[in-house]
């Protein structure tokens, strides 16, 4: 009884503590979440101000995502069926070649090659200096993603789960990396970035892979996110957007709202955490 008793003068004696932490974090005993008091809302005053200093066209995307590519003076776009060279200095077009197919994915740029990719599956090489075709292969299924040029190599990769390293010189492949998609999976998931000849590729299901790019080896395969749910819809977990490179890690993000980043040597995982909802924001180490 008296150690009740004790309890009870402790807690009357604390109301006042108690009740002022109500306001803010929902109190000892209240119903709801913890929430943090929004800061007070300041008035926004703009510094500088923006112009738009010119616009280029392409083309219908046809809910295709196309990253336009600068190199130099000059920035490569597709959409449509169109492929566009414009100068940055006045936003001139400098060339415009119409592709002869519905591309979905472009452009890529290196070793004086402007690379883009169709929906039937074709990567086509133009010349970066007139626009016109040097080269054009049949891949397995619709290209995605911008194609990326490592030294002598053309790194390209289609919606069935491969990634193809194709010869500069006349789109001959060199070598080829597969794997096996989940039921479902997200139209343009998986992008890649290169830094130091390794390729960095993101994939449905989860999963981030480390390759070669010389020839396509895998290095180590690591872990985003997990597929989790009750319906293929709800177990949608792949990697969207480039993974994003430092001198010591690669981090990468999920559909479902994970980010994660790995040891770049080994695949290692460094640390992770809920990012949100769904995204498909590229992570930033």
């Amino acid at each position: 009884m008296r150690m009740i008793v004790a309890g009870l003068a402790l807690a009357m004696s604390g109301c006042s503590t108690v009740g002022s932490m109500t306001s803010t974090v929902g109190g000892w005993f209240g119903h709801g979440p913890v929430r943090a008091k929004p800061a007070e809302l300041v008035e926004f005053k703009p510094t500088a101000s923006l112009t738009e200093a010119w616009k280029g066209e392409t083309g219908d995307t046809s809910g295709y995502l196309f990253r336009p590519r600068a190199a130099g003076d000059d920035v490569f776009a597709a959409g449509g069926s169109r492929v566009v060279r414009i100068a940055v200095a006045n936003g001139n077009t400098v060339w415009k070649t119409d592709a002869d197919a519905k591309l979905s994915a472009g452009a890529g740029v290196g070793q004086g090659l402007v690379l883009v990719g169709s929906t039937k599956g074709e990567l086509l090489a133009l010349d970066r200096t007139s626009g016109q075709v040097r080269w054009k292969v049949a891949l397995s299924s619709e290209v995605t993603g911008q194609a990326l040029v490592v030294g002598d190599i053309v790194i390209a990769r289609t919606g069935d789960g491969r990634v193809q390293g194709l010869g500069v010189a006349d789109g001959s492949r060199k070598w080829l990396y597969t794997r096996t998609l989940p039921v479902l999976s997200l139209r343009g998931s998986g992008g890649m970035t290169v830094r130091d000849e390794v390729l960095y590729a993101g994939f449905p299901g989860g999963k981030l892979v480390a390759l070669n790019a010389a020839n396509g080896a895998q290095l180590w395969e690591a872990t985003v996110a997990l597929p989790r749910g009750a319906t293929e819809l709800e177990r949608v977990a792949d990697v969207m957007g480039n993974p994003a490179v430092d001198e010591r890690q690669v981090c990468a993000v999920a559909y479902q709202g994970r980010v994660a980043c790995f040891d770049r040597r080994n695949g290692e995982l460094l640390w992770a955490r809920p990012a949100g909802g769904r995204t498909s924001w590229r992570a930033v180490p």
